[in-house]
């Protein structure tokens, strides 16, 4: 049986994540909408490779961003008191946000059939979507 590799987008990786959480705000959300898909990058020997990244939209059902590898940064300020992001994907596979070190208040973890994890949040479906809210 032939199975597809599942790519998980962790934010740390993908996205250069600044979090800057000192002082209290006024109560702002900060809303992001990134979408999960693919893009080429031109490597050193001059070979062209398909890569999965995100790129940041403007708003939703809009596809303004560019997909790059690593993904957009997302900078919040002591104002915002949370960061909501919503995915759309574009990709064939699932795929999952998490910020590694931040509590994760999604939802139980995604499993295989055989019962190991594989997302260890809810997940955005091929061609769907998912909100993932984390609080100041």
């Amino acid at each position: 049986m032939r199975r597809t590799p599942v790519i998980r987008l962790l934010l740390t990786d993908m996205l250069g994540v600044s979090l800057l959480t000192a002082g209290v705000g006024r109560g702002a959300q900060m809303d992001v909408y990134l979408r999960a898909g693919t893009n080429w990058l031109t490597m050193a020997d001059g070979r062209s490779v398909m890569v999965w990244g995100f790129a940041r939209d403007s708003g939703a059902n809009v596809e303004d961003g560019t997909v790059t590898v690593p993904g957009p940064s997302l900078k919040l300020t002591p104002d915002d008191q949370s960061l909501v992001i919503h995915v759309k994907n574009d990709l064939p596979e699932p795929v999952s946000v998490v910020i590694p070190g931040q509590s994760s208040p999604q939802g139980n973890p995604e499993r295989n059939p055989d019962g190991r994890v594989r997302s260890f949040t809810h997940e955005a479906p091929p061609g769907g979507t998912a909100v993932y809210t984390w609080p100041n």
